[in-house]
């Protein structure tokens, strides 16, 4: 079956997607339109189940010849940045490319420059004609890679002949683009249908799934640290999975994976904790953010970005109370030169760092504009920033040195919990990280309260453009033992203690009731808190903050607030109730462990759930 677009042409046989780039007389320049309609037709192979491969290929005699800079009328290019109109789109689909379910191949049958390269080079494979030509052109015309060439380039083909290839903007052919690494393979022009045809053919008739490990990248040098977390050592020593089967009765592996998390308290001596985390799987390091508690979170983040190789690190989150949004985009800027690729900056008001001082979080309006802020300076772009009453322009001045660096641009995970919040994650964020009780209802909420947001502010409303994560903790039962028993106590008590704390900061602030599982204990709770005078009542109600339960709060510990607030049950239970979390919206389970079960607990979830959901 073949449709056309007025820009591309899509063709789908059998399990394959063939989406060809159609302007032929002007070499398939990229513009705006042609990417939308490319990220629309990558996206709807994405959600068609009987779909396994997505092919791109150019028609006539060029791939593509990069971005139609015609295209962009009279806009001027600032700082060599083409600018949202083609960023998005490309960086929309390029996102689905790596990251998708499905295998993405790249069909080079000719001419490949610039921006097209980028989108060759996010896709799974690239298989190249002799007689195509490749070349990253951004210095010879002034432009700055926006959409992933200095991170995949360099992952493609080592640093130094990526920047010999950059530097120079000198071309390759197709044998060179495959000796180098470039390319998987270089055929003639002739035999490039046949090649990519029987690379489809092994592929389709591999196992059904294609998970997203396998599509990812290896770590790019050997990973240092000691196991200090028993049971598993390695993400390639848990079980296979592959033939098991979902509660819906589904194979496991046709499904979508659940992202695992983790959020660590920042502390020097618990950084072996991210590589751990790393070995064994997870996804996401949160590293916590609140001064008057725990260590300095960037301080730590640089340490995480040295030893580690693959996982993606981040703030969990970073408070915009404490520090001015260009402090901030500064100190993202520079994790993500430490580790391009995969720093992401989760960003919130500050629930518990301003309130355990005795303030207040950040107010919704000073939240919005500091997002307006923060993100167009970790874009790189220039921003007009208000401070002590006086507003001018303000820019990183000298990224290209290597002091801060913008490509790729750091995802932004925004924390909401409230209408009005949740509306400036959907128009400032790349994703979402909340809080939210375990439930599908809650997650379904979420999710539609972020479609109407982007929807309103004309962005994507695809699962796929916006992520998102609940911040919870998880104990794994063992045979016959009982929701609210010592062990499970203490591997989830400290938060389900929080959720305690932070009703008791709703009521004081906005006057907000508890919930009714808290009433039975609400009074004598909150005798003990108001026990000590008010000036230093903050210095009370937080202690022991996700760490460990405090001795006078254990008795707090319920079997009603567990089950309110963790996701607590036997293996095959907690399966089936992260499928229909993942059914329901959900995107990344991040867990925060108290500091003396954080081993145990991560153990569990790698062996019984990583990879299984």
């Amino acid at each position: 079956m073949a449709t056309t677009d007025t820009e591309i042409l899509i063709e789908r046989s059998g399990a394959v997607t063939t989406i060809t780039l159609h302007r032929p007389d002007a070499l398939n320049a990229l513009t705006p339109t042609m990417l939308v309609a490319l990220d629309e037709a990558i996206g709807a192979a994405i959600d068609d189940p009987t779909q396994r491969v997505v092919v791109l290929t150019g028609s006539g005699r060029a791939f593509s010849a990069g971005v139609d800079l015609k295209a962009l009328g009279d806009r001027e290019l600032v700082n060599g940045v083409v600018g949202d109109i083609l960023d998005i789109p490309a960086r929309a689909l390029i996102d689905k490319l790596a990251n998708g379910p499905i295998v993405s191949i790249a069909k080079v049958n000719g001419f490949c420059f610039t921006g097209a390269l980028e989108i060759a080079l996010a896709c799974d494979i690239m298989v190249v004609a002799d007689e195509a030509t490749l070349a990253d052109t951004h210095a010879k015309f002034g432009l700055r890679p926006t959409w992933g060439m200095s991170q995949r380039l360099p992952a493609a083909v080592g640093m130094t002949k990526a920047r010999e290839l950059s530097l120079t903007a000198r071309n390759v052919r197709g044998p060179e683009a495959a000796a180098i690494g470039l390319a998987a393979r270089s055929v003639p022009r002739d035999e490039l249908n046949a090649a990519v045809d029987q690379l489809i053919d092994v592929i389709v008739a591999n196992s059904r799934g294609v998970p997203r490990r396998i599509q990812r990248p290896l770590p790019s040098r050997r990973t240092r640290g000691t196991d200090r977390w028993p049971g598993v050592r390695s993400v390639d020593r848990l079980p296979d999975r592959r033939h098991q089967r979902t509660p819906r009765g589904v194979p496991l592996e046709l499904e979508h994976t659940m992202d695992f998390g983790v959020c660590i308290a920042s502390r020097p001596s618990d950084i072996d904790d991210v590589v751990a985390a790393e070995r064994l799987g997870f996804t996401h390091a949160w590293l916590a953010d609140s001064q008057m508690i725990w260590s300095d979170v960037y301080a730590l983040l640089a340490l995480a970005a040295d030893r580690t190789s693959t996982i993606n690190i981040g703030t969990g989150v970073a408070v915009a109370g404490t520090r001015i949004a260009p402090v901030t985009a500064a100190a993202i800027g520079t994790i993500n030169e430490l580790a391009p690729g995969r720093t992401f900056c989760g960003i919130g008001t500050g629930n518990t760092a301003m309130r355990i001082m005795g303030h207040k979080p950040q107010r919704i309006a000073e939240f919005d504009e500091y997002l307006r802020v923060l993100t167009a300076l970790l874009r790189g772009e220039e921003v007009d920033y208000t401070l002590n009453g006086h507003t001018a322009p303000i820019r990183h001045q000298m990224p290209e040195y290597g002091f801060v660096r913008h490509d790729p641009v750091p995802p932004v995970y925004v924390s909401a919990f409230g209408p009005k919040a949740l509306g400036l994650a959907a128009k400032y964020g790349n994703g979402l990280i909340t809080s939210v009780p375990p439930e599908p209802v809650a997650v379904r909420g979420i999710r539609t309260a972020i479609a109407a947001g982007r929807e309103q502010h004309g962005l994507s409303t695809d699962r796929h453009a916006f992520p998102i994560a609940t911040l919870t903790t998880i104990a794994v039962l063992e045979p016959g033992e009982a929701i609210d028993s010592d062990r499970v106590k203490e591997q989830v008590g400290a938060f389900a203690i929080a959720a305690l704390h932070y009703s008791y900061e709703q009521l004081t602030q906005f006057g907000r009731r508890p919930p009714a599982h808290l009433l039975p204990m609400w009074d004598d709770y909150v005798a003990a808190v108001e026990a000590v005078p008010q000036e230093r009542r903050h210095l009370r109600t937080h202690l022991g903050h996700n760490c460990w339960v405090i001795p006078e709060e254990e008795r707090f510990v319920t079997k009603e607030l567990i089950e309110r607030a963790c996701l607590v049950g036997t293996p095959d239970d907690l399966r089936a109730r992260i499928g229909e979390l993942d059914a329901a919206g959900l995107d990344q389970i991040v867990i925060l462990p108290p500091l003396a079960a954080k081993n145990d607990v991560a153990a569990d979830v790698a062996r019984e759930l990583i990879g299984q959901v």
